[in-house]
């Protein structure tokens, strides 16, 4: 599954920006303020501006950034976080 977008500021798959259920998934997106990711093997999250990711029970997750304020990261085996700007972790 992709989803891209250039101004996302709700990535809808269900409630909020969240995504669940899904074996794999890929997020790029420049501007997305929530993103939610429950329940996956595996996920790649690309964003320049993205306020709150937040994962939980994940095998393994890729998150790169520019600017993400927050990322909140819960229940992983492994996790690769990339950013150039990225106050709380």
């Amino acid at each position: 599954m992709k989803i891209s977008g250039r101004e996302s500021q709700v990535i809808k798959m269900r409630g909020l920006a969240s995504v669940r259920g899904l074996a794999s998934v890929m997020l790029s997106c420049r501007k997305s303020p929530v993103i939610q990711v429950r329940g996956l093997a595996s996920v790649m999250i690309s964003c320049r501006e993205s306020l709150v990711i937040r994962v939980r029970s994940l095998v393994s997750v890729i998150i790169s950034c520019r600017e993400s304020p927050v990322i909140k990261v819960r229940g992983l085996v492994s996790v690769m976080i990339s950013c150039r700007e990225s106050p709380v972790i």
